[in-house]
């Protein structure tokens, strides 16, 4: 009789998870979006089923909670494990953003399944209706390759890795992508500590990251004597003795060729010793992605070439 309660026993210990999700069944969320309101935390999640047909319609899942995990447990209520392996970007909230974003990255990092370089990015609007209008795979994919795609540091761009990353370094703000309605990058958010701190439109970010990239490559209108010029700046920075040294080649685009060097020389100068000084009144020296810089000064030394040069032959 024992050995039969015995079997009894060991067979229904042998019987697998309780709460097992098949793979077909299980959803896969390819984008999140996280928000912050009246002391609670909704996120959004964007997911396909592993069955889905080329060209189906993701669904939207979401879920609120007094905490981010219990908001982001809500998702997956079926579920032993988030269904987080395939995600791409994660997208944030200005007010979620400003309540820090500890606790995300301590979530990620607790669940092996996430890839350590999705996207990151904050939304000027919300992000429930960012991701209503990315409901296809193809669309997902677009998204996920322009926020990722090496641009070089002329625009701010960050994978989940570079958060960490810039959050763990002394000294070093992390800076992400600012991103409207529509997933378009429309300036950079600065952060102090794990919090948003400030935004800075597209414009101002061009500089900004001209004063924080090791290398920019962009293209700028400058104000000249004769008429504006257009021209492709390829630069890389460079301290001296506590000074910002921004030296490279620039290609003129459109404009009156006499002058040119001087006149992009003096604007970029010009740009960049503005937004240091700001930033450095507001303590803000932490942007710079480097230390030492007490002054607002900074050398931009760049040599006139064809087009072809200074793009490295792209057209």
């Amino acid at each position: 009789m024992k050995r039969i309660v015995v079997l009894v026993v060991a067979l229904c210990l042998l019987s697998g998870c309780w709460d097992a999700v098949s793979l077909s069944q299980a959803k896969y969320s390819l984008m999140v979006g996280v928000d912050f309101a009246d002391g609670e935390w909704t996120v959004t999640a964007l997911s396909l089923e592993p069955e889905a047909e080329e060209g189906e319609t993701a669904q939207l899942h979401e879920s609120t909670g007094p905490s981010l995990a219990r908001a982001l447990a809500g998702l997956y209520p079926h579920q032993s494990r988030r269904m987080l392996g395939m995600l791409q970007c994660a997208f944030f909230s200005q007010s979620a953003a400003g309540e820090g974003l500890e606790d995300f990255v301590d979530l990620m990092l607790r669940d092996a399944q996430v890839p350590l370089n999705f996207g990151v990015a904050v939304c000027t609007g919300a992000p429930r209706e960012l991701l209503e209008g990315l409901q296809t795979a193809p669309q997902v994919w677009a998204v996920q390759e322009a926020l990722r795609r090496p641009l070089g540091p002329a625009r701010a761009q960050a994978s989940f890795f570079d958060l960490v990353r810039d959050s763990a370094t002394p000294g070093n703000a992390p800076l992400l992508p600012l991103v409207d309605g529509e997933a378009q990058l429309v300036g950079a958010a600065l952060f102090h500590g794990a919090a948003l701190d400030t935004t800075f439109d597209e414009e101002k970010n061009k500089f900004l990251m001209m004063l924080r990239g090791a290398a920019s490559n962009l293209q700028v209108v400058v104000p000249g004597g004769g008429g504006d010029l257009l021209a492709e700046v390829s630069l890389q920075r460079r301290m001296e003795e506590g000074e910002i040294v921004l030296a490279g080649t620039a290609a003129l685009l459109h404009g009156p060729v006499e002058g040119a060097k001087g006149d992009i020389e003096k604007y970029l100068r010009g740009r960049c010793e503005g937004l240091l000084e700001e930033l450095l009144e507001q303590g803000r020296g932490d942007a710079l992605a480097v230390s030492g810089v007490t002054e607002a000064q900074v050398r931009v030394e760049v040599r006139m070439v064809e087009r072809k040069e200074a793009s490295g032959g792209r057209k």
